[in-house]
């Protein structure tokens, strides 16, 4: 949606005032930017070299005349983009930017965005400032109320609830992919709101975005802030004691179950939104399934069509046999490891909501639209990334435990969609090398840009499987949400683009739930797409019916060969993940490894010398990985781990060192909660009739989202009832 399509221009300006006098022509333009640089010169000449040429220091220090005249100079480029500005300016108006953004809200005595049309298509000065920023004319909207009075500053009002109404928009809420006012995070602007003390404003902003924590306001925090989180600490307190008998960690898994399903649940009633939504949208008379439907067939292992029932009944049973993924790996920063460690993984949506600092990654528009706005991403341990993120640290983390967890918020998606791979040339392997046990993984140059192609080899057949999948860009004329597959079989990997058959797909038949068969579906995905090819026409249906003849012939062990080297090759860009947060079980971490020096740590290497009071281990990972030591929960998991005293000492200096405390409540709950119990047992809830009321909270949850999903009713915070508790 463009900004005009919503925008009310204001009462225009005074034509006779000359600090808002457009520019006429070029000339004009540059004349008022020239007289600009001889102020900022001047001021300058009289300042230490370095301070004159580093504008975040400098502009502070500009008199009040030249900021005004700054102001006056960006509106003119704004309106007329007369100007091209060499580095150095545009480093000139990025530094005078950071500066008034940075100054509290009701602080500015002029309108930097006067005329909203002009905004729409500039925002400020393109191409510093996202294009798609609402930042600007909110910042700009809001400051106009708060200079004025009476009448006028009703309507301000108004005017500023119509940019904030465009940021809410019922159907993307509803479907998950709404991340509109992330912008708004970037620049403090709730905060600033929040700390304005103008009621209005604040019921106003509390109304569509959400409210701040108290530790992200530097000076006093407001007092409607401080009562907000009085009450929920009273909540929290009040339901510890109520359930002092029970350990403290054992009462945070409970609340993880509650938390865990509510999260699953509303995943779910997300994904069913933005099927329905996508197929409203497409043009009549495509055939669709329901969105129910597709979850259902993608959570279930595909059962190939092809071939003789004895072929079949082989690739289904050794399927069913292959561990294909092992492991799932996350790239991280150092610097976010202690708070990953301590609290949690947490998506984007949440991250915006909780106001968490974060370095933003590689979540773009179009994995925004495909769901994946509130997720935290894995690969698998065979997985190509992405080269463009600069990570520094890999954690890898045991799949088979993860299965275990039963973690319901858990799905996987067969391909990124939205990854661009890069692609090399493939070089056929030779057929002394087409028996042995080596990996052949090779990738041939793609049919577009925007195509990623594998080659299977068919062990024996002297023939390869050669298959594209591509993947919806601008450039496309097939549906956004299609995964259009070209296959093809040649005897060296490469095959006209003639000779390729295509079939188109929609992605929800990749996207499943199913963790415990995660392996299989990966797998038999393959024969979904090619059983889809052979009812297209009779050349297609010939085509596929020769792949199954290949296969036909090969025995067990190739057959398992070639099964295994198609999953591979099938989901080399697979997703794993989990939706909205995810707490770290210690026990699935396999290891860490740094990218840069490729210092590994063993999880279990550690534990082993620990046991043993072996010192040395730990010693060379505090040096190599000293952020993960900042963090109590994990020293506290290691020291789970041993009953050496000199390993526990030790571990315990640790913790204290740095001041970590693992929960703010824990000590309380120990120190003051627990002797109470110890003393009126009679009084307490008992575990049995807490375990029993988390197993009823979770089966109220799972009632109110499976009558939801019947009803195809978007989720709503008036018909939920909230379980917040610290995860």
């Amino acid at each position: 949606m463009l900004f005009n399509d919503f925008i009310t221009v204001p009462t225009p300006i005074d034509p006779n005032d000359e600090r808002y006098l457009l520019p006429k022509n070029r000339d004009d333009c540059l004349k008022q930017w020239h007289d600009l640089k001889e102020k900022i010169k001047l001021v300058s000449s009289s300042l230490p070299y370095d301070i004159s040429r580093n504008w975040d220091k400098l502009i502070p220090l500009l008199p009040t005349d030249i900021i005004n005249d700054s102001v006056i100079a960006l509106r003119k480029i704004i309106a007329r983009k007369f100007i091209t500005l060499n580095i150095d300016e545009k480093l000139y108006f990025e530094a005078f930017f950071n500066f008034i953004d940075k100054k509290p809200l009701g602080s500015w005595d002029f309108d930097l965005v006067e005329d909203p049309l002009l905004v729409s298509k500039y925002i400020w000065l393109n191409p510093i400032h996202d294009y798609q920023s609402y930042y600007p004319l909110l910042r700009n909207a809001c400051e106009r109320y708060l200079r004025l009075h009476g009448e006028k500053k009703q309507g301000a009002i108004k005017e500023i609830e119509k940019y904030l109404v465009t940021l809410k928009n019922k159907e993307s809420d509803d479907a998950g992919t709404n991340l509109r006012y992330e912008h708004l995070n970037r620049y403090d602007l709730i905060i600033k709101v929040h700390a304005s003390n103008d009621q209005n404003l604040i019921a106003l902003f509390s109304k569509y975005l959400p409210i701040p924590r108290s530790a992200k306001f530097k000076e006093s925090v407001p007092e409607h802030i401080k009562t907000k989180e009085m009450e929920e600490n009273i909540a929290i307190i009040d339901f510890l004691h109520r359930n002092r008998e029970m350990p403290y960690d054992d009462i945070l898994d409970k609340i993880k179950v509650i938390q865990r399903h509510f999260r699953a649940n509303k995943r779910q009633i997300e994904e069913i939104n933005r099927i329905e939504n996508i197929r409203e949208n497409e043009e009549q008379g495509k055939q669709y399934l329901t969105a129910t439907q597709y979850i259902e067939s993608a959570s279930k292992p595909y059962l190939p069509k092809g071939g003789t029932p004895e072929l079949r009944r082989r690739i289904v049973s050794i399927a069913d046999n292959i561990k294909l993924v092992k492991g799932i790996k996350h790239y991280t920063k150092r610097s976010s490891l202690k708070d990953i460690f301590d609290d949690a993984f947490y998506g984007r949506r949440t991250l915006l909501q909780l106001f968490k600092s974060f370095k933003p990654a590689a979540l773009s528009d179009f994995d925004v639209y495909n769901g994946d706005g509130n997720v935290i991403c894995f690969t698998s341990d065979y997985g190509i990334i992405d080269t463009s993120f600069d990570y520094e640290i890999e954690l890898f983390f045991d799949i088979t435990k993860i299965k275990k967890s039963k973690n319901k918020t858990v799905f996987y998606k067969q391909f990124d969609f939205g990854f661009n791979m890069l692609q090399s040339e493939y070089e056929p392997e030779s057929e002394s090398e087409s028996d042995s046990e080596s990996d052949t993984s090779n990738c041939s140059e793609s049919i577009e840009d925007n195509v990623a192609t594998r080659i299977i080899s068919i062990p024996k057949q002297h023939k390869n499987i050669v298959l594209s999948k591509e993947m919806w860009t601008s450039a496309c004329e097939f549906n956004r949400y299609d995964v259009r597959f070209h296959i093809g079989l040649s005897d060296d990997g490469v095959v006209d683009n003639k000779q390729m058959f295509s079939i188109d797909l929609p992605q929800f038949y990749f996207i499943s739930y199913n963790i415990a068969q995660i392996d299989q579906i990966l797998i038999l995905n393959f024969f979904r797409v090619i059983d889809s090819l052979a009812t297209k026409d009779e050349k297609s249906k010939q085509f596929v019916h020769s792949i199954y003849a290949m296969l036909e012939k090969l025995k067990e062990k190739d057959l398992k060969k070639f099964l295994i080297d198609l999953g591979e090759k099938m989901s080399d860009t697979m997703e794993f993940n989990f939706y909205g947060a995810h707490q770290i079980d210690f026990e699935t971490l396999n290891s860490i490894e740094c990218a840069d020096s490729g210092k590994k740590l063993k999880l279990n290497d550690l534990i082993n010398e620990l046991k043993e009071g072996k010192l040395d281990l730990l010693q060379q990972a505090k040096d190599d990985f000293p952020e993960i030591f900042k963090s109590a929960r994990f020293i506290q998991f290691l020291q789970s781990k041993t009953e050496d005293t000199l390993a526990r000492i030790i571990l315990d200096e640790l913790i204290y060192s740095d001041s970590n405390t693992a929960s703010q409540w824990k000590p309380l709950y120990e120190s003051k909660f627990r002797q109470e119990n110890e003393a009126n047992k009679e009084n307490v809830i008992l575990t049995k009739e807490c375990l029993n009321e988390v197993e009823r909270i979770c089966k109220e949850v799972d009632n109110f989202f499976s009558t939801k999903a019947t009803e195809q009713q978007p989720l709503t915070n008036s018909n939920v009832t909230k379980v917040s508790l610290p995860a």
